[in-house]
């Protein structure tokens, strides 16, 4: 049985698979950017695909605060926090 992401959760993995995760679980991947994502932006120059990695990032950060504008306590509940 295939488990559904939401979209904030599959920018998330587009940002790790950018960095350079992209042979880890997708559970795997949420994770390292719920626990990095203070400072994504500091591991840019370490990515594999570091212009990749830097757009995926900006596109995670508006998703993020949009849903955080609307007022979406999901993204609480989901463990990302802005």
């Amino acid at each position: 049985m295939f488990k559904t992401y939401s979209g904030l959760e599959y920018l998330a993995i587009d940002v790790a698979n950018a960095y350079g995760w992209d042979k880890e679980t997708f559970e795997w991947r949420i994770d390292w950017v719920k626990e990095n994502q203070d400072s994504l932006e500091t591991y840019a120059s370490k990515a594999e695909e570091p212009h990749l990695y830097n757009k995926a990032v900006a596109h995670f950060r508006k998703a993020l605060k949009s849903l955080t504008e609307m007022g979406n306590t999901l993204i609480k509940e989901m463990g990302f926090f802005s």
